[in-house]
């Protein structure tokens, strides 16, 4: 993974951030809605880490969502926001000697394994991946390969689709993350999440 810029400079942010997670967060894999291919035209399953902190707190949920430029939202009283891909590695990278128990091997993981992908046998493939319990994450680990995606062929989006396009950029995500995990080329994602290469 490349060095990233510093996302959180001062460290009782860091503190309060990785506390925060620790209390209230969530970290799993989440699978990318089509398979993508390599240059043999074989197809992949991709998974991508990702997090979710919801807290009845609006100002610590917005003070996070400001600094670290993700959108929050509300949801029956809980206020959430999510990291997803390149960026959720590169902020636990920066927060991680602040972390301790049961979350800090769930970090392990993902920090070490980071994005990774795995054959498509067309059997039945789960969308999400929790690193609560992870031996079923363990197991699909065990069958990734080493992989460089293509660009799927170009077609055009549902309004449901541009909507997924929309939430993941502001989860996160950069543009190219969100192509192999919608399923469409990069100028596509592009166009519909208003983004510059």
């Amino acid at each position: 993974m490349e060095k990233a810029d510093i996302l959180i400079k001062a460290e009782a942010d860091k503190a309060q951030l990785a506390q925060i997670i620790m209390d209230e967060g969530t970290f799993r894999y989440v699978r990318s809605s089509r398979p993508v291919h390599d240059i043999h035209h074989n197809e992949y399953w991709g998974y991508y880490p990702y997090c979710m902190i919801g807290k009845y707190d609006e100002e610590d949920i917005k003070h996070f969502a400001e600094l670290l430029n993700v959108e929050p939202s509300l949801y029956r009283k809980t206020w959430t926001i999510y990291f997803a891909g390149e960026k959720l590695l590169n902020i636990l990278m920066e927060i991680k000697p602040h972390f301790r128990g049961e979350k800090l091997p769930q970090i392990e993981i993902m920090l070490t394994h980071g994005k990774f992908y795995i054959p498509n046998r067309k059997t039945k493939t789960p969308h999400y991946l929790s690193l609560v319990r992870p031996e079923k994450l363990m197991k699909h680990l065990e069958k990734r390969v080493r992989i460089i995606p293509i660009p799927p062929k170009r077609m055009s989006p549902t309004p449901e689709e541009i909507e997924k396009m929309k939430k993941l950029r502001k989860q996160g995500l950069s543009s190219r993350e969100i192509a192999e995990i919608v399923g469409y080329t990069h100028p596509t994602v592009l166009k519909y999440t208003r983004q510059t290469i």
